[in-house]
């Protein structure tokens, strides 16, 4: 736990932080000196307040996971502690698929998975959005409080198809949810002198709580 506080937090001082309702409290006492770390596992903060020192507000980082599992060992009946490791193993599987598929471009339409779209493409008017399908937000995301922008890099075809998707910008648990809707979107294509022509574009899917 104490390695983690250290290597796995980002701190800060600050004169409001919202009740953070915490659901664990660990105490370290060292001589004269009392330290309550307050947990809030949800809100994936923690509040330090110290004998003689400011209190200080850390920001769980990568390591989020690392936590939970330090805490589940010593709270193994908690119920809520394992539903948010299950949370947390669900928004794993869900990246790694986005991942892969990322990585590999997701082909949504058929008839435009003749080849592989051109890396590089040249345009002087860029492609419009004429219908669009709002991401459902995943529960298990809801629930972790998971929220940010997912930014795709869409091939749109000369006559307005999604013909390659890839993810530019991840978040966390979303990147699935916002292929999802975007196999639904439908465009103007791009145009070079007047002549639809294919390119890719950048489009950012939000998601807020």
């Amino acid at each position: 736990m104490v390695s983690l506080l250290l290597r796995g937090t980002v701190y800060r001082e600050a004169s409001f932080e919202p009740d953070l309702r915490p659901a664990v409290a660990v105490r370290f006492e060292f001589e004269d000196v009392t330290t309550d770390v307050l947990i809030s596992l949800y809100h994936r903060r923690l509040r330090i307040e110290s004998t003689g020192l400011a209190t200080v507000f850390g920001f769980f980082g990568d390591r989020y996971k690392d936590f939970l599992s330090v805490i589940a060992e010593a709270l193994p009946y908690d119920l809520e502690i394992q539903e948010l490791l299950d949370l947390e193993e669900q928004a794993r599987r869900e990246d790694a698929v986005a991942a892969r598929e990322g990585s590999q471009a997701i082909h949504p339409d058929a008839d435009c998975y003749l080849r592989d779209p051109p890396e590089f493409t040249e345009y002087d008017v860029e492609a419009v959005p004429i219908t669009q399908a709002t991401p459902i937000y995943p529960e298990f995301a809801k629930d972790a409080q998971i929220q940010g922008t997912v930014i795709l890099r869409v091939y749109i075809d000369a006559q307005g198809r999604v013909c390659a998707i890839k993810v530019a910008r991840s978040v966390k648990g979303l990147d699935q949810a916002a292929v999802q809707a975007m196999k639904q979107w439908k465009f103007k294509p791009a145009s070079l002198r007047g002549v639809p022509v294919g390119a890719w574009i950048d489009i950012p899917m939000e998601f807020h709580l």
